[in-house]
């Protein structure tokens, strides 16, 4: 059995700081050749009133219609990790800050994990 090769992307830059309540997103990447992404998110401490952060992983075929894949809620000054399977052209986040007068600072980074070739 062949060993499986794995990369590691870099989805969101260490340390991205997000100002104010809202909707962001990443640039997607392609993640055509893998079947499987191990994530890690991490979220700083909190500022300002009642924060709240959720960071969904959402895959894509044709980067028209977007289907969520894994949600994170980190809580404040934590590291979170899922392995999920995937099955798409396309990655990106959707970062969600919520709160008043909120920002966040957060990283995520991935190892992708190629597929078995048949």
């Amino acid at each position: 059995m062949q060993a499986q090769t794995t990369r590691r992307l870099v989805l969101l830059p260490r340390f991205t700081t997000l100002v104010g309540a809202g909707t962001y997103y990443t640039k997607p990447v392609s993640i055509r050749p893998y079947g499987e992404a191990i994530l890690s998110v991490w979220r700083g401490p909190d500022r300002g009133t009642s924060p709240t952060f959720n960071v969904v992983a959402q895959v894509s075929r044709d980067l028209a219609s977007w289907a969520n894949a894994q949600t994170f809620s980190p809580s404040s000054s934590t590291e979170s990790t899922a392995t999920f399977d995937v099955d798409a052209e396309w990655m990106r986040l959707r970062l969600v800050v919520g709160g008043t007068d909120p920002s966040v600072t957060s990283w995520c980074v991935g190892e992708f994990v190629e597929r078995e070739r048949r």
